[in-house]
């Protein structure tokens, strides 16, 4: 084979190469740009899909919807707030533990739903949302979508939270969330003793009291009991007790007014929880 065979071969080889190459990054970067418009059409879209349900609620008093919205998968936790106490939500407790969320609620004057990755991906104003009950906002997870049940009231649609704060107990192992995803109740198989009739274990936020690291809940029925005990496992705020503090106090009160402290048996410096062992409500 002559010499300018073989360099017309070899010439044409690397052409060929470098052609692959150029098609691959094009495509790489029409699949990136794909990617893009296909995520913002989808934050579009629940925006669009939510708004309308809030004010399909907001215009019939006690209307009623409960709904799966769909999101991208770089969407990690939805956040929604009460634009009428945005002052309170700043100066709660609970915010204090969602750096990000109390962040843009400072900085945003309008918006009232956040969505968040690492970082704030898109909020949006929804004004006819009311998040009556402390701490006046609320924050779901998501895995590629969120349930979110809204409920028509005096021409404001109300987020309706205690959907995902209650369980029902029948001999079986639950976790039970609050429904500011800020504390947790981890109930063994068989251990719920609750009243004759009752079967349903429920919690609800009320407001701290001044001075306390951590907010304050209710659990019910009063008068359950957990054998073995139960495990509650609450979020604490690093900018009030430390980053990593050797134990922390969980003080409950009961229905008679009477309260009972609980010390932590386990603090994970890097979550920022405190465990503690429960036996009664």
């Amino acid at each position: 084979m002559a010499r300018g065979q073989v360099s017309s071969q070899v010439a044409t080889v690397i052409l060929a190469v470098l052609l692959i190459a150029g098609i691959s990054i094009v495509g790489m970067k029409w699949l990136g740009a794909l990617s893009a418009r296909g995520k913002t059409q989808a934050l579009l879209g629940f925006q669009k899909q939510l708004t309308e349900d809030a004010a399909a609620a907001a215009a019939k008093h006690d209307r009623f919807s409960r709904e799966q919205y769909p999101l991208p998968g770089v969407v990690e936790r939805v956040c929604l707030v009460d634009n009428e106490r945005r002052q309170e939500i700043q100066d709660s407790i609970a915010a204090l533990n969602e750096p990000l969320l109390l962040d843009a609620v400072r900085t945003s004057a309008d918006d009232s739903v956040f969505l968040f990755s690492d970082e704030l991906e898109r909020a949006f104003p929804l004004p006819k949302l009311s998040i009556p009950a402390y701490p006046h906002f609320a924050c779901v997870r998501s895995e590629g979508a969120v349930e979110l049940g809204l409920r028509g009231s005096q021409g404001k649609a109300l987020l309706v939270t205690d959907l995902i704060a209650s369980v029902k107990l029948a001999g079986v192992a639950a976790t039970l969330h609050s429904s500011d995803g800020l504390m947790r109740l981890e109930v063994a198989a068989g251990s719920f003793l609750p009243p004759a009739g009752e079967d349903t274990l429920s919690v609800s936020i009320l407001p701290g009291s001044g001075g306390q690291a951590s907010d304050s809940y209710r659990l019910s029925p009063a008068g359950a009991r957990f054998s073995p005990p139960a495990m509650l496992v609450i979020a604490y705020p690093p900018q009030l007790v430390g980053d990593c503090p050797a134990s922390l106090t969980f003080t409950y009160t009961y229905d008679d007014g009477s309260s009972q402290d609980f010390a932590s048996v386990q603090v994970d410096c890097v979550s920022h929880e405190a465990a503690f062992l429960i036996d009664a409500i």
